[in-house]
């Protein structure tokens, strides 16, 4: 089943709106189902690959990577 038109991901739901995160990006909702703000981390992947090759965890990565090198200098 579809939710925010996505085969998988996450919701998180709050008092003021709704933030749905999927190896894409993310959209802001508000409480009337209005999307407010979005979020696009590259290209769309493919929501049946298991292997996690996507722009989000390459971003991941480099951000991880990039506070390691900060953090020993």
């Amino acid at each position: 089943m579809k939710f925010y038109g996505r085969d998988r991901g996450s919701a998180i739901m709050g008092t003021a709106g709704t933030v749905v995160v999927d190896r894409d990006g993310y959209e802001i909702y508000d409480l009337k189902g209005n999307k407010t703000s979005e979020f696009k981390a590259g290209s769309t992947t493919s929501s049946s690959d298991l292997l996690g090759a996507d722009s989000m965890t390459d971003a991941h990565f480099a951000n991880f990577i990039a506070g390691f090198a900060k953090a020993r200098s």
